[in-house]
Protein backbone atom coordinates (compact mmCIF):
# COMPACT_ATOMS: atom_id res chain seq x y z
CA UNK A 1 0.00 0.00 0.00
CA UNK A 2 1.42 3.14 -0.86
CA UNK A 3 -0.06 6.48 0.28
CA UNK A 4 1.31 10.10 0.52
CA UNK A 5 0.14 12.60 2.83
CA UNK A 6 -1.19 10.44 4.84
CA UNK A 7 -1.76 10.50 9.02
CA UNK A 8 -1.46 6.58 8.59
CA UNK A 9 -5.31 6.14 9.46
CA UNK A 10 -5.64 4.07 5.98
CA UNK A 11 -3.09 1.50 7.12
CA UNK A 12 -4.38 0.62 10.45
CA UNK A 13 -7.79 0.34 9.29
CA UNK A 14 -6.29 -2.46 6.20
CA UNK A 15 -4.44 -4.11 8.98
CA UNK A 16 -7.60 -4.14 10.76
CA UNK A 17 -10.27 -5.32 8.33
CA UNK A 18 -7.75 -7.74 6.28
CA UNK A 19 -4.94 -8.63 8.36
CA UNK A 20 -6.36 -11.65 10.70
CA UNK A 21 -4.23 -11.74 13.41
CA UNK A 22 -2.58 -8.01 13.16
CA UNK A 23 -0.57 -7.58 16.59
CA UNK A 24 -2.58 -4.89 18.09
CA UNK A 25 0.05 -4.41 20.85
CA UNK A 26 2.49 -2.11 19.09
CA UNK A 27 4.67 -4.56 21.11
CA UNK A 28 6.21 -7.61 22.88
CA UNK A 29 7.64 -7.99 26.02
CA UNK A 30 7.98 -10.35 28.98
CA UNK A 31 6.90 -8.08 30.73
CA UNK A 32 5.10 -4.46 30.73
CA UNK A 33 7.33 -1.24 30.00
CA UNK A 34 5.81 0.76 32.55
CA UNK A 35 2.80 0.80 34.83
CA UNK A 36 -0.17 0.93 33.44
CA UNK A 37 1.18 -0.24 29.73
CA UNK A 38 -1.88 -1.38 27.54
CA UNK A 39 0.20 -1.60 24.21
CA UNK A 40 2.42 -4.71 25.12
CA UNK A 41 1.42 -7.86 24.48
CA UNK A 42 3.03 -10.09 26.87
CA UNK A 43 4.19 -13.36 26.25
CA UNK A 44 7.00 -15.80 27.57
CA UNK A 45 10.02 -17.32 25.52
CA UNK A 46 7.73 -20.13 24.31
CA UNK A 47 4.25 -18.80 24.16
CA UNK A 48 6.31 -16.25 21.50
CA UNK A 49 7.79 -18.93 19.78
CA UNK A 50 4.42 -20.51 19.41
CA UNK A 51 2.77 -17.33 18.46
CA UNK A 52 4.96 -16.58 15.67
CA UNK A 53 5.23 -19.75 14.51
CA UNK A 54 0.95 -20.53 14.74
CA UNK A 55 0.29 -16.81 13.17
CA UNK A 56 3.22 -15.61 10.32
CA UNK A 57 5.38 -16.59 7.84
CA UNK A 58 7.46 -13.52 8.03
CA UNK A 59 8.26 -10.92 10.51
CA UNK A 60 9.52 -7.34 10.05
CA UNK A 61 11.73 -5.87 12.58
CA UNK A 62 11.32 -2.19 12.87
CA UNK A 63 13.12 -1.44 16.07
CA UNK A 64 13.74 -3.47 18.89
CA UNK A 65 15.48 -2.46 22.60
CA UNK A 66 17.77 -4.88 24.15
CA UNK A 67 15.59 -6.44 26.46
CA UNK A 68 13.72 -7.97 23.27
CA UNK A 69 16.95 -8.99 22.36
CA UNK A 70 17.41 -10.44 26.08
CA UNK A 71 14.14 -12.25 26.39
CA UNK A 72 13.66 -13.48 22.58
CA UNK A 73 16.97 -13.09 20.79
CA UNK A 74 18.06 -16.78 20.59
CA UNK A 75 14.98 -17.53 18.31
CA UNK A 76 17.08 -15.39 16.01
CA UNK A 77 19.69 -17.11 13.70
CA UNK A 78 22.21 -14.91 14.79
CA UNK A 79 21.32 -14.42 18.39
CA UNK A 80 19.44 -11.14 18.28
CA UNK A 81 17.14 -9.43 16.44
CA UNK A 82 18.05 -6.20 13.78
CA UNK A 83 16.39 -3.23 13.34
CA UNK A 84 15.08 -2.73 10.50
CA UNK A 85 15.05 -6.07 9.18
CA UNK A 86 12.64 -8.39 7.38
CA UNK A 87 12.61 -12.35 8.54
CA UNK A 88 11.18 -15.17 7.98
CA UNK A 89 9.94 -18.01 10.68
CA UNK A 90 11.11 -21.29 10.05
CA UNK A 91 10.06 -24.16 11.96
CA UNK A 92 13.35 -26.87 12.59
CA UNK A 93 12.83 -30.43 13.10
CA UNK A 94 12.83 -30.34 17.13
CA UNK A 95 9.15 -28.23 17.23
CA UNK A 96 10.81 -25.16 17.57
CA UNK A 97 11.73 -21.53 14.71
CA UNK A 98 14.68 -20.31 13.90
CA UNK A 99 14.14 -16.65 12.43
CA UNK A 100 16.23 -15.71 10.01
CA UNK A 101 17.28 -12.74 7.59
CA UNK A 102 15.45 -12.97 4.28
CA UNK A 103 18.26 -12.14 1.63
Amino acid sequence: MLRTESKGLEILIYKYEYLEDYNIYGCIGTKPYYEGDIWTKVLSYSEYEDYLLSSYDYLYVLNVNDGYNKDYGDLFEDGFAINDTMYIIEEETDGGICVKKVE
